[in-house]
């Protein structure tokens, strides 16, 4: 009586705390499993703990519980939800190995894929976890390999002989000009001309004849 009076209680404003009440509490997975159907349960860590617990009795029925958190992780983004959902995604296949479910199960994350194909981070979270491609392994998308350099020659000692005395007859042939040859001189600074400028007063004057500055030519 006072178990009923409790979870009439609970389950009229507490959903969550009514499906942790049967099953921590009352320890009874099949009521607990029961009322979170019925009460339509909406959280997420609760659904979790439920299913992992529930897997041992019936692990096909979890595959529709862990599917709708998949769902919800996905909702929003961040390395956090994908690393979730990857991992969800790989317990379920798990769960489906060897059953009708398991097509289904890679069906789903093959949609997941396509779905959200333009999530690079998600899908590398999905590659870590193992799972399968949405496409043919000869359309993943993958980094163009790089662009080949051409090959450098170089003459070596290691070379054939008759290179080496080729490259060192061409090199006596054609000496480089010394260094010194390749740097211009840097040009002289100008100097001031002073030319001197004729005096109009007669010679014997006395007159000191004036000059003026030139810079021209």
């Amino acid at each position: 009586m006072v178990r009923a009076n409790v979870l009439d209680q609970l389950a009229a404003t507490r959903p969550r705390d009514t499906v942790l009440f049967a099953q921590l509490t009352l320890t009874d997975l099949p009521l607990a499993w029961t009322l979170a159907h019925e009460l339509e349960l909406t959280d997420d860590g609760a659904w979790s703990e439920l299913a992992k617990a529930y897997e041992k009795l019936d692990p096909l029925a979890v595959l529709p519980v862990l599917s709708r958190v998949v769902d919800h992780d996905l909702a929003n983004t961040g390395a956090a939800h994908y690393r979730a959902a990857a991992r969800r995604l790989a317990r379920m296949r798990r769960i489906a190995a060897g059953t009708d479910q398991a097509s289904g199960v890679d069906a789903l994350i093959a949609e997941l894929r396509q779905t959200h194909r333009r999530r690079p981070r998600l899908q590398q979270e999905f590659d870590r976890a193992g799972l399968p491609w949405a496409w043919p392994t000869s359309r993943r998308p993958r980094t163009p390999p790089p662009t080949p350099r051409a090959p450098v020659h170089r003459v070596t000692p290691d070379l054939d002989p008759t290179v080496w005395d080729k490259a060192l007859r061409r090199a006596a042939e054609n000496p480089r000009p010394p260094i010194s040859s390749l740097i211009r001189p840097a040009p002289l600074p100008r100097t001031p001309y002073r030319r001197p400028v004729p005096n109009s007063a007669p010679p014997g004057a006395g007159a000191a004849p004036r000059t003026r500055r030139f810079s021209g030519r």
